[in-house]
């Protein structure tokens, strides 16, 4: 909300900026060229007027307030499963992310390098620890983003 009232104060209170959208009102639909030489100056009066650090500002703030949740909850969830549950408990969570972040990169992105990890060995680590042995047609084998449309 606040960036939308930044905005309009801005449309509001710099005269370049009002007269360019009173300008394009006026030739809506017209290509640029077919406008009038006063209406194309007017416009490009206007070009660089907008104050554009105080909406970056306003969009900086509000991303760093919704990412405190997820930060905070990325350090005290290992921290509580650990003091709570263990560390086998932990070591066993943090062995099925592993495995479901080779999964979930190897679907999503086809291509052979995915963050540092080859999907070869993506594959065989999870195959191996599950205690099969992998077979070189799995491995060749492309996944299909087709099937998750």
């Amino acid at each position: 909300m606040a960036m939308i009232e930044e905005v309009r104060r801005q449309f509001n209170s710099i005269p370049q900026l009002k007269a360019a959208l009173n300008v394009m009102r006026q030739n809506d639909g017209k290509d640029f060229k077919d406008w009038s030489k006063e209406d194309q100056k007017t416009f490009e009066a206007a070009d660089g007027k907008a104050e554009y650090g105080k909406c970056v500002e306003i969009s900086t703030a509000s991303a760093i307030k919704e990412m405190v949740a997820p930060g905070l909850m990325a350090v005290i969830v290992p921290v509580a499963i650990g003091l709570g549950g263990g560390a086998e408990m932990l070591r066993w969570i943090a062995g099925w992310c592993y495995r479901f972040r080779c999964i979930i990169l190897n679907f999503f992105n086809p291509t052979p390098e995915v963050h540092g990890i080859t999907r070869k060995k993506c594959l065989k680590r999870v195959w191996k620890s599950k205690g099969r042995s992998i077979s070189k047609d799995l491995i060749r084998t492309k996944p299909q983003l087709s099937a998750i449309r």
